[in-house]
């Protein structure tokens, strides 16, 4: 019962914290003070070290030894090719998605992109962030594609990491919405290419929201740890 009582701990544990670090309540580069976490979290020092050990198999953390957990700092770099891949890979899922139709999953993407533009307009920017991922998670799926859902669900810790950069940027977050609208009136008119080139562009569109607010944050702060394209 032990083991099932800890394991239970620690999955609390790696929920709230990858919660935390992809919705920008943990900034990038930001040191994890276990003692801290111990008190926020409510959890002893194992189930803990095992969510953070598990957050950085996905890299959203990166350990540093004699120094701790750091929240990792996607390079401007590594986040340029991770777009690039998921284009790519996301475009071919819409296009997927929109042979694969049916009326229930087209009912699923409204309620997803209603409930999103709800948790906007009320402030609520992780909701919003949650839902937004939702959408993209049911395209996947839809693809009916287990190799193209393997790869992306593979990459989905980075790519929430991202959005949720992206997504607290008010400007973008309207954008976001938008292009989600747009592709789901692709998918509800059976329009294979029209889908697929504007998932690419809505993913490209996130790229460069993105790429600007890394700049941002070049002239705003000093360097700090980062993986995947160390400065």
């Amino acid at each position: 019962m032990e083991v099932i009582k800890n394991k239970t701990m620690m999955e609390a544990a790696y929920d709230t914290l990858r919660k935390a670090i992809v919705t920008g309540h943990f900034k990038p580069g930001e040191q994890l003070i276990e003692t801290d976490l111990i008190e926020w979290l409510q959890v002893s020092r194992t189930p803990l070290r095992e969510a953070l050990r598990r957050l950085e198999t996905e890299k959203l953390v990166v350990s540093r030894p004699y120094k701790g957990v750091f929240v990792n700092q996607i390079s401007k770099e590594y986040a340029e090719q991770l777009y690039q891949v998921q284009s790519i890979l996301e475009g071919l899922a819409a296009r997927l998605a929109t042979q694969h139709r049916t009326p229930e999953f087209l009912v699923e993407l409204r309620e997803l992109t209603r409930q999103a533009v709800q948790r906007k307009q009320i402030g609520d920017y992780e909701g919003m962030i949650d839902k937004t991922y939702a959408f993209h998670q049911a395209i996947w799926r839809q693809s009916s594609n287990e190799v193209l859902l393997g790869v992306l669900e593979t990459l989905q810790a980075q790519i929430h990491l991202l959005r949720g950069t992206t997504l607290l940027d008010p400007d973008r977050s309207e954008e976001n919405l938008y292009e989600h609208e747009k592709i789901l009136d692709a998918l509800s008119a059976g329009s294979c290419d029209t889908a697929q080139a504007l998932m690419s562009e809505h993913i490209n569109n996130a790229a460069c929201a993105a790429i600007r607010i890394f700049r941002q944050r070049r002239e705003q702060e000093s360097p700090k740890e980062v993986v995947n394209g160390q400065t």
